[in-house]
């Protein structure tokens, strides 16, 4: 099981007055976007104010987010099946970041 570690955030100063897009291309178990949501309600944003925004996400990530978080909007272009034993997308997009960027 993965986790994330938060190791920096640069916001701006009023970060709190302001809606948020919080993007993430792939979702899948949400814990790195459950992890920005905790960071950006400890700086104030209200989670009514945060959209988050996904290509794909798993059924698993949508639960995880929205039971914390219900008032949190969410858009995603397709939910997938779910996770596999690795904790992707299935059967989701590949690796994101490599298709993306070439590598």
């Amino acid at each position: 099981v993965a986790f994330s570690i938060y190791s920096y955030a640069r916001l701006q100063p009023d970060i709190e007055n302001k809606h948020v897009f919080l993007l993430n291309p792939v979702l899948c178990s949400g814990r790195k976007t459950w992890r920005a949501l905790n960071i950006l309600e400890s700086r104030g944003v209200d989670p009514a104010k945060i959209i988050i925004i996904s290509l794909v996400s798993s059924p698993e990530a949508i639960r995880r987010i929205l039971t914390k978080y219900p008032q949190t909007n969410m858009i995603s272009a397709a939910v997938d099946r779910g996770l596999n034993a690795s904790g992707e997308v299935v059967p989701g997009v590949g690796h994101f970041a490599d298709r993306y960027f070439g590598t």
